[in-house]
C-alpha cells in the first residue's frame, strides 16, 4: 500500500458494512457455521455488519504465507462504490479457529499507519468493527492496552468482550441453502445472490425481496440476519443486503 493512499470518503465507507472472510482448507464447514452463529449472537439489533466467508482462496499461497496480498486484493476489489465490502478489514479462519474458536482480524487503513492483526472472538467482532470503523479504537490500541505485544502471550491471547444476544426475541436469523438464491456474476469477483419474498417468508424472515453480495465462491448455505429496532418495534429489517427493505413483522 502506498503511504500516499487516500482513504475512501466516510459517506462511502458507511455503506460498506460487509467484511470478507477467507477460510483455510483445514477449517471444516461445521467450524464455519459455529463462527457465523457466534458472530450473529454478538450483534445487537441495530448492528449492520456482516461477515461473508468465501470458499475461494482457501489453498492459495497468499493465505498460507502472508496476508499482505489479501490486503492488496481487498483494497483493489472493494474500493469500488458499487459493492458493500469494507476494503480495510479482512477476517481469516485458520487452524487456531479449529482449536479455540478465535479468528484473525487484519486491518490496514490509510488512517492508521501499518498492518495490524488481532486474535478476536467471533462474538466481539460486530461491535469492534463498528467502533473501529469510525475511529474510536484500533487494533493498535488493543495491543497497547492489553499487553498483546508480550511475545509470551501471543499464542494464547484472544480479544474477548463478546456479547450474547442469542435470547433476544428481536433477533431472527435463518440459514438458507445457496441453491434457493438466484446468482448473478458481477465485476471484480463479487456476485449478487437474490431471494424472492415468498422464499424469505418461508424461512421465517420478512416477506421482502432481498439481495446479498458475495465475494468469491459462497458457502453451501447463507446465514441471513434480521432484527427489529427499539425505535420501531413493529418492523423487522434484514441486514447485509445491498438494498435494505423493511416489512411488518
Amino acid at each position: 500500500m502506498s503511504s500516499e493512499e487516500v482513504r475512501l470518503p466516510y459517506q462511502l465507507l458507511e455503506r460498506k458494512t460487509s467484511v470478507v472472510c477467507f477460510v483455510k482448507s483445514e477449517v471444516a464447514p461445521t467450524a464455519i457455521e459455529a463462527f457465523e452463529d457466534r458472530f450473529a449472537k454478538g450483534r445487537d439489533c441495530w448492528n449492520t455488519w456482516t461477515i461473508h466467508p468465501t470458499k475461494s482462496y482457501n489453498d492459495s499461497e497468499c493465505l498460507r504465507e502472508s496476508v499482505l496480498d489479501l490486503l492488496d486484493l481487498c483494497r483493489e476489489k472493494f474500493s469500488e462504490p458499487n459493492n458493500v465490502f469494507y476494503p480495510y478489514f479482512l477476517v481469516i479462519l485458520d487452524e487456531r479457529t479449529v482449536r479455540d474458536g478465535s479468528v484473525l482480524l487484519v486491518q490496514r487503513d490509510p488512517m492508521f499507519p501499518g498492518t495490524w492483526e488481532l486474535r478476536i472472538s467471533p462474538g466481539s467482532l460486530a461491535v469492534f468493527l463498528t467502533i473501529s470503523s469510525i475511529g474510536h479504537t484500533t487494533i493498535e490500541d488493543v495491543i497497547a492496552n492489553e499487553g498483546y505485544d508480550d511475545e509470551s502471550r501471543k499464542d494464547m491471547y484472544i480479544y474477548d468482550v463478546a456479547f450474547d444476544h442469542g435470547d433476544d426475541l428481536r433477533m431472527k436469523n435463518a440459514r438458507i441453502p445457496v441453491s434457493e438464491f438466484q446468482r448473478s456474476n458481477e465485476a471484480d469477483g463479487v456476485s449478487t445472490l437474490r431471494l424472492s419474498a415468498s422464499k424469505t417468508e418461508a424461512y421465517g424472515l420478512p416477506a421482502v425481496d432481498i439481495q446479498v453480495q458475495w465475494f468469491g465462491e459462497p458457502l453451501n448455505a447463507i446465514l441471513i440476519l434480521s432484527a427489529t429496532l427499539e425505535d420501531n418495534p413493529n418492523e423487522r429489517h434484514v441486514v447485509g443486503e445491498t438494498r435494505t427493505q423493511d416489512a411488518p413483522v
